[in-house]
């Protein structure tokens, strides 16, 4: 049996529910390894890196970052990196520690850091197909951890977004004016990404911006009690967002303006609605679903994305 661990912040909840799904896992054995870093201790080494003092942040790191409880490795382990683990840390665990290591990036890349990391480690995976090609990496799609055959029909809305602006506020201000228009109820819950964006983009009517992180778990129940889903993504993301996985698994519609959805096998005009390219929401929203798709969803489970990870490294 191949022992895994898996390092991510105690701030990465979603990490969490990740490696508590893989626990009933019959060809590995699961560790986890919580790591407690503040963002002011990653902006320390992130200064460092950027004027060349390695070896200065390296003694930061060691004594800023309690590794009391760092277990010993062995070289046939695998050791799994989350990217809510910064690439500074990464790299000191890596120079410290034996094992196999995998750094696994499911948000866009940033080219700076990546090309730092890339000196350090071979097996580094994204779920941008596009970031793959860019920076010679492994690629395999974004997945989800939840697997249910219920069907929620509990229609309270007809769609939601709940997500970080990220820039996206006249988008999404557009969205909800057009579907306002349509009589459509949903639910929308912005949490600021920061003071920039207020700036950037300044809308009579402003969409609510939201102090509070909605949890996990309620962020679910309110996916079961919507038609659909809202998705937008960043400029130059192309992989898949754990919102189109949500969507996959709960059963629900997608509204999205992510063109290279179009090129994987489950994109099924019935079910994905893109922004650019289709019209009439409200006869998408009230039309059948087409379950198809269902024949393949164990293709972006967790068990198929550690799998891969593993034989891949």
């Amino acid at each position: 049996m191949k022992k895994v661990y898996f390092i991510y912040p105690t701030s990465s909840i979603i990490a969490s529910k990740v490696v508590n799904s893989l626990k009933n896992e019959k060809n590995y054995e699961i560790n986890e390894i919580i790591l407690e870093i503040s963002i002011y201790k990653k902006n320390i080494l992130r200064f460092l890196r950027k004027i060349s003092l390695d070896k200065l942040g390296n003694f930061f790191l060691k004594n800023m970052i309690d590794f009391s409880n760092f277990p010993n490795l062995e070289e046939e382990d695998y050791i799994i990196i989350f990217d809510s683990i910064s690439e500074e840390v990464a790299t000191y665990l890596i120079t410290n520690n034996k094992g196999k290591w995998i750094y696994w990036y499911w948000n866009p890349i940033k080219e700076e850091k990546i090309l730092y990391l890339k000196k350090r480690i071979n097996s580094i995976f994204t779920f941008d197909k596009y970031d793959s090609l860019k920076y010679g990496l492994k690629y395999f799609s974004q997945f989800y951890w939840e697997k249910t055959m219920e069907n929620f029909e509990r229609n309270e809305y007809d769609t939601i977004f709940i997500g970080y602006t990220k820039g996206r506020e006249k988008i999404l201000q557009n969205l909800k004016d057009e579907f306002l228009k349509n009589d459509l109820n949903i639910f929308f819950y912005l949490l600021n990404s920061g003071k920039m964006n207020y700036l950037k983009y300044k809308i009579k009517e402003k969409l609510k911006k939201n102090q509070y992180i909605i949890p996990y778990e309620k962020v679910v129940d309110l996916t079961k009690k919507s038609k659909s889903i809202i998705d937008i993504v960043s400029v130059g993301q192309t992989g898949l967002t754990l919102r189109a996985l949500e969507a996959m698994f709960f059963k629900k519609k997608l509204i999205t303006n992510n063109l290279e959805i179009k090129k994987y096998e489950f994109y099924n005009k019935k079910n994905v609605y893109i922004l650019s390219e289709d019209s009439d929401i409200k006869a998408f929203l009230n039309s059948e679903m087409d379950y198809e798709y269902l024949k393949n969803i164990d293709k972006y489970y967790v068990s198929s994305w550690i799998k891969y990870l593993i034989e891949n490294s």
